[in-house]
């Protein structure tokens, strides 16, 4: 899935490149990122693309925005192509995977012992097992939908 970009006027610098902002709604979050021409690669970071030019910047905009940024911080040429190793990748669906997600992030403990042999004690300072709600922790992801 390739985000639908709306081009707008607008201009900033990024590195020394003249870039121009688009926005777009994608995986629930709203985007704003800067792309150049100069550099005519449809590409950007995590799963963001489509635009006609390079993005040197994105951030997320909207009633929760503010927590996702990236942002060039130099350009170089590869001396070796950039490749996703070959390995024996488990096939799953996007939904279960996102779900599995979750369940690790917002508790890694509890999704370990549940899925493995491994067994882990969390103490206080005391001494004293921290259990349950203690150890459960937010999670916020880049995709919500």
């Amino acid at each position: 899935e390739i985000p639908v970009w709306e081009l707008h006027p607008d201009t900033a610098t990024f590195l020394a490149y003249t870039c121009y902002r688009a926005t777009c709604r994608f995986r629930g979050r709203n985007y704003e990122a800067w792309y150049t021409p100069e550099i005519p690669r449809s590409e950007g970071p995590w799963k963001l693309q489509g635009l006609p030019g390079l993005i040197l910047a994105v951030n997320d905009t909207g009633d929760d925005g503010g927590i996702i940024r990236f942002e060039a911080t130099g350009i170089r040429r590869a001396e070796v192509p950039v490749t996703m190793a070959d390995l024996n990748y488990l096939k799953t669906s996007r939904k279960k995977f996102l779900a599995t997600e979750r369940k690790f992030m917002t508790d890694p403990i509890g999704y370990m012992q549940a899925n493995s042999n491994i067994r882990i004690t969390v103490r206080n300072e005391d001494g004293t097992p921290r259990e349950g709600a203690d150890l459960l922790r937010e999670y916020n992801p880049l995709e919500t939908e």
